[in-house]
């Protein structure tokens, strides 16, 4: 449906019901699903350049798509069991709830969901994308890296507790920063949750990022790339405190590339349990060390409560540019 005109409009105040293998695609103009309208179906609803205001029940399709569109919901919905899809998109925050149940996904592509959501399942971020008002679960796994190439910046404001998997990545070709702002308030990463980064399929840079005096407080488990290594960069205005359990591993002389390393710019309080691993068959050579926790800025204060470092030197030697590791 191509709408043209001055100001074109669609009303639903009916059914509309999208087989399976059928798109019911609205182009330009704005789009109202009424309070008695509802639009269903094993297919897809697609949006490009519409606004659309969802006055009874969200899109209740397999698939929805919007791009270059805003889109508003005025009650609490639910993706479902669907796939949503956002690329240049605005939901506008008009107070309903968005819940993403397990089993379901959403994608932001250089778009904004300023409604409050509530994510169960898995939410995919790529480029410049924002968020509001965001609730975790258990089950929630929420994916910040590139799927076409160039930078992604996940930008949530106000803070926000991370209980599931929060993974930094890359999937698209080159080097390409992944990285969480926090805007005026603090990311928690709470005793369920998971902080990964990964190389992914190229590399880049990985970072977490607060402002407005917000922490970084990891009580879950943090993992600086897993089987391999590189560098998580903190940019803190706050400060670091981890009570939680952090996974680092060494495979060789240089910090970024050999082995593992978290660069904090902000205060640091340790604590917790810091593992240290062996990759890539590397035996370090003895007095050899390796500063795996560099601070560049800010006050540091705080051990670990238990390092597990099988061939290094415990406890570790904590200083005020950070914290070494040196083999006997």
């Amino acid at each position: 449906m191509n709408q043209t005109g001055t100001t074109p409009s669609f009303t639903n105040g009916g059914a509309i019901s999208v087989g399976t293998g059928r798109i019911f695609a609205v182009t330009n103009g704005a789009f109202t699903n009424d309070v008695s309208g509802s639009v269903a179906g094993q297919g897809a609803l697609t949006f490009t350049n519409v606004t659309a205001a969802f006055g009874g029940g969200a899109p209740a399709t397999e698939f929805f798509n919007a791009t270059a569109s805003t889109l508003s919901l005025v009650n609490d919905a639910s993706v479902g069991t669907a796939t949503w899809e956002f690329t240049n998109t605005v939901v506008v925050d008009d107070g309903a709830i968005l819940t993403i149940p397990a089993g379901s996904t959403v994608s932001l592509n250089a778009s904004s969901l300023l409604t409050p959501v509530v994510n169960a399942g898995s939410l995919l971020v790529s480029a410049g994308s924002a968020m509001n008002d965001l609730t975790t679960a258990s089950t929630s796994f929420i994916r910040v890296g590139s799927t076409a190439g160039g930078a992604t910046t996940f930008t949530q404001t106000g803070g926000f507790v991370n209980n599931g998997l929060l993974d930094l990545t890359n999937l698209a070709a080159g080097t390409n920063l992944a990285r969480v702002l926090v805007q005026n308030g603090t990311l928690q990463n709470a005793p369920s949750g998971v902080i990964q980064t990964q190389a992914g399929a190229a590399g880049g840079a990985r970072v977490i990022e607060t402002t407005g005096g917000g922490n970084f407080e990891n009580d879950g488990t943090l993992t600086v790339h897993a089987t391999a290594a590189g560098t998580l960069t903190l940019t803190l205005s706050g400060g670091f405190i981890t009570t939680g359990t952090i996974n680092l591993e060494v495979g060789g002389p240089i910090a970024g590339t050999d082995f593992d390393r978290i660069a904090v710019s902000g205060n640091t309080t340790l604590g917790g349990t810091l593992n240290v691993a062996l990759i890539n068959a590397f035996t370090p050579p003895p007095a050899s060390s390796y500063l795996l926790l560099a601070q560049s800025a800010g006050t540091s204060s705080g051990t670990f409560a238990t390092v597990n470092a099988p061939g290094f030197t415990v406890p570790p030697t904590y200083a005020a540019g950070g914290t070494t590791i040196v083999v006997p």
